[in-house]
């Protein structure tokens, strides 16, 4: 994890879960209401759900990734020292001179 300040979640992330939130959010009011046709309320309280859940995976996912893959990490800092050390400078068809 990283020792510094650097927020974990950016703009589109944050307002990714935002939406998710709110989705969710009113399917689950939609199930508790009692104001529409319990088919209707089913159907749309189960998509608005579908899509909240939708739109969380992709923000939990790469929340995960940049925890254990990010350049901050152990993990992350071995991967990009191979890197370079793999990167030769020049390609081999390259004029130098």
């Amino acid at each position: 994890m990283p020792e510094d300040n650097t927020p974990c979640c950016t703009a589109t992330t944050t307002g990714l879960l935002v939406l998710a939130q709110t989705a969710i959010g009113a399917g689950v009011g939609l199930l508790i209401a009692g104001r529409i046709g319990k088919t209707a309320q089913r159907a749309t309280a189960g998509a608005l759900i579908a899509a909240g859940l939708a739109a969380t995976v992709p923000v939990v996912y790469d929340v995960i990734v940049r925890q254990f893959k990010g350049p901050d990490t152990a993990r992350g800092a071995r991967r990009r020292l191979q890197t370079i050390r793999d990167d030769g400078g020049a390609a081999e068809d390259a004029n130098l001179y």
